[in-house]
């Protein structure tokens, strides 16, 4: 199979695709294929800041995407052109454990959901409180950090050595990376962390007491939290933080499709011939919240029947 690279997709016509190069439109070189059915996989449009803030308007050029730089909305405009139904295209996720110190997804948002949410705490610095479920859905929490921030604190994710401990059994030599990357800091003590976060120590020294007196009972009556049965009291020296901002990641809008992947028309909702879909540029499959091993088998499965449903079609 040949792959044609660094291609802008330019236009879409039902029952074929039309690609052009980078320097449209000077002296623009376009590829016609002729085949039986075309299936988009452009994924979602995280990248496209004019795009999604006319969606969602408060996801606007202050926020940062996991996404690499090509999740842009040209393919689903061109799908839009052509009649596909677009749905839900509102509906757009972010990673809530995200560092404003790294570009991109990083590596603080695996400690701040591992060694923080399932084995320490998350804080607001204004308060030195607890302020959400710290393994609620990213929706919660995105909301949540995003709250924090507008007061004008910093949601910070943190945990002890045994929280640490933990996660290096799952991601070996991952702490170390996040430390040298700036991304996470270390401190001896809860007073250094309190004072290098201007905490008021009463209160962080409250807040661990809370946490600790709430994981012995083994519910968490504050927040609802379901805890981990290893996780241990916060307390064992050295003690680590992470600062979380979200970043745009995941768009569960896209296309409307069949359960055979063909794209429907936004006037018919019948199948456009020779159109179908997969991935991150479908809609309706995920609902408000989408959970990342779901999007893994969408790929998977919805790719298979798309790569099989186009076979099927008869040749343009």
């Amino acid at each position: 199979m040949d792959f044609l690279r660094e291609l802008r997709l330019v236009f879409v016509f039902i029952g074929c695709t039309r690609l052009a190069g980078s320097d449209y439109p000077m002296d623009t070189k376009f590829l016609t294929l002729s085949t039986r059915g075309v299936v988009l996989a452009f994924g979602g449009f995280s990248a496209d800041v004019n795009y999604r803030k006319r969606l969602d308007p408060k996801l606007g050029e202050a926020f940062l995407t996991t996404n690499q730089p090509g999740a842009t909305a040209e393919g689903l405009r061109q799908a839009s052109r052509i009649g596909a139904n677009v749905i839900q295209a509102d509906w757009i996720q972010c990673l809530p454990s995200c560092s404003p110190v790294e570009k991109g997804m990083g590596l603080a948002s695996h400690f701040a959901t591992i060694a923080g949410s399932l084995y320490g705490v998350w804080v607001d610095s204004k308060t030195g409180s607890r302020f959400v479920d710290e393994f609620g859905d990213r929706k919660v929490c995105t909301d949540a950090i995003l709250g924090v921030i507008n007061r004008g604190g910093k949601a910070l994710a943190i945990s002890d050595q045994n929280g640490v401990d933990e996660m290096e059994v799952v991601r070996p030599g991952l702490t170390q990376k996040i430390l040298k990357s700036g991304a996470l800091r270390q401190f001896a003590s809860f007073a250094e962390l309190a004072e290098a976060y201007g905490i008021d120590r009463k209160s962080l020294d409250s807040t661990i007491a809370r946490y600790n007196e709430l994981l012995s009972a083994g519910r968490d009556a504050d927040f609802g939290r379901r805890f981990d049965k290893r996780a241990k009291a916060l307390g064992r020296a050295p003690f680590y933080v992470s600062e979380m901002s979200p970043k745009v990641h995941h768009c569960m809008g896209g296309v409307a499709v069949n359960v055979e992947t063909a794209v429907l028309d936004v006037e018919t909702d019948k199948p456009i011939p020779g159109l179908f879909a997969a991935g991150e540029c479908v809609g309706g499959i995920h609902g408000a919240v989408r959970i990342g091993a779901c999007a893994v088998m969408d790929c998977l499965v919805n790719g298979r029947q798309a790569g099989l449903s186009a076979a099927a079609s008869p040749k343009a």
